[in-house]
């Protein structure tokens, strides 16, 4: 479930404020108020790692276990994903264990503290009966496992489910304009803990006017080891395959680093980095793949009725019956030992990247020599394709133009506009290849996996690999965004 909500501060005389004239603008009322007794015992490391990534795990009587993994976080607000799994107190169960362990890695989870509420909750319903949020009055208790109970008052605002976000705003500035104070999310475990503030455990860098190579293969690491990091617990919920995307992306990403950034790179580092992630990305490929295979198989399903339904319903589920198993494969991948240790060396040098010395120098006059290596690469490339090039050749050009492209991506901060356009004409190029490549994975994957379909599917199979031959992208497509990348072409690209 998703859930969004803001916490704010408030003195013990608060009073809160009418609403009635602002919601009936909103097409609200609320509702009287209930009360309601809570209590949570919360788990973290001996660090606080879940509470410094945003997430939290607790248990609560009646309830049981609930992760809250981060999604998305503004000034007034923060958007987490709630999972609620039931059960026992005591031990966390294996499946909240694991949808942490990105965060908790190799550090064991135990008790940190116990959050008593008593609260005052006011629904607020549309006028047709939909509920649209709740405000509630805490009364907090907190105390952590080592240390002195805490009291304070909190009021706490959360978004229904399928509420517009957009009514958020408006309830706040009435309740902070009476007196009320913007909190973080966590801040009721912060102040069991005596922790009002916690540093995040990677801080991305802020952008220098002139900085060196260090500073940006500092910010490149930062960004894309914190996107692993909070996209893995999305990677193991089957539904949301967005989660196994953005974790691919930033394997892959920081696997196009290293390539790019390996003369300024301690040696032995890269060295010892370079497989262990090429690893955890072929186990992500595996499940994205499928992914991406069964939306472009639906897909076409959807859009040409002429072929039988009943065949393609098949197709599909043989399918997803392989995705199931990739998936089961990269859970056991990430379950063990040895990702919790590389995803220790990561955020570890996310946080002091190893570098050497001549990466001191500034970014202007080490970085684009790196990148113009990966870009005669790739012109190399394009000009060996001819006039009707192979499936084989063109998926070669699209894996170099996107190392091109994330090299560019990472070096743009230090050099402008110029370069972040032609990062984005790369996009693009490597958008239209990946159309053609699509359409021959699929073609492969359907001739391979023939034999295990019925008759009806196995027909369905063959009328789904001409159509997608069909529209494929032609030359034409290709051939005008590498014209493109070449306009959009920097001046320190030799």
């Amino acid at each position: 479930m998703r859930e969004q909500e803001a916490k704010l501060a408030v003195d013990d005389d608060y009073e809160v404020p009418a609403l009635e004239e602002q919601l009936v603008a909103l097409g609200a009322e609320m509702l009287a108020p209930k009360q309601k007794a809570i209590v949570d015992v919360y788990h973290d490391t001996a660090d606080l790692r879940l509470l410094r990534w945003g997430c939290t795990l607790r248990h609560r009587k009646r309830s049981g276990w609930t992760v809250k993994l981060p999604v998305a976080r503004d000034r007034s607000s923060l958007t987490r994903n709630e999972i609620n799994l039931g059960g026992r107190a005591g031990k966390p169960p294996p499946a909240a264990r694991r949808l942490v362990a990105s965060f908790s890695r190799q550090e064991p989870l135990a008790v940190v503290a116990q959050v008593t509420t008593n609260r005052t909750i006011r629904p607020v319903r549309s006028t047709d009966g939909e509920p649209l949020l709740e405000i509630a009055d805490d009364l907090v208790s907190a105390e952590p496992v080592d240390g002195q109970i805490v009291t304070f008052r909190q009021i706490e605002v959360e978004l229904a489910p399928e509420s517009d976000p957009a009514i958020l705003a408006p309830i706040l500035e009435i309740l902070i304009d009476a007196g009320a104070r913007p909190q973080p999310a966590e801040i009721k475990l912060m102040v069991a803990l005596g922790r009002p503030a916690l540093d995040p455990e990677i801080t991305l860098p802020e952008h220098r006017k002139r900085p060196s190579a260090r500073d940006v293969i500092h910010a490149a690491m930062a960004r894309s080891v914190n996107q692993l990091i909070i996209q893995l617990p999305k990677a193991r919920l089957a539904e949301d395959p967005e989660g196994i995307h953005q974790a691919r992306v930033a394997t892959r990403r920081m696997r196009s680093d290293l390539r790019t950034f390996r003369p300024l790179l301690d040696p032995d580092w890269a060295t010892d980095m370079h497989p262990r992630l090429r690893d955890l990305t072929d186990h992500l490929g595996r499940v994205r793949d499928a992914d991406v295979l069964h939306q472009l198989l639906q897909t076409t399903l959807e859009s040409h009725p002429e072929i039988d339904a009943v065949g393609g319903e098949g197709v599909l589920e043989l399918l997803s019956d392989q995705r199931r198993q990739a998936l089961a494969t990269l859970e056991t991948k990430l379950d063990r030992p040895e990702t919790g240790r590389l995803l220790d060396d990561l955020v570890a040098a996310a946080i002091n990247p190893p570098t050497t010395a001549d990466a001191e120098a500034p970014a202007k006059e080490q970085l684009p020599a790196l990148v113009t290596e990966r870009w005669q690469t790739l012109e190399r490339a394009v000009g060996k394709l001819g006039r009707r090039p192979t499936a084989p050749a063109l998926h070669k050009v699209r894996i170099l133009s996107k190392r091109v492209r994330y090299a560019t991506e990472a070096i743009a901060p230090a050099f402008g506009t110029r370069t972040t356009r032609f990062a984005k004409a790369l996009a693009d190029f490597q958008d239209t290849l990946g159309d053609l490549n699509d359409a021959s994975t699929a073609d492969h994957w359907l001739s391979a996996n023939a034999p295990d379909l019925d008759p009806g599917a196995a027909f369905a199979a063959g009328r789904l690999t001409q159509t997608l031959h069909d529209g494929a992208a032609t030359n034409d497509e290709w051939r005008a965004g590498w014209k493109a990348i070449k306009r959009q072409r920097p001046n320190w690209l030799r």
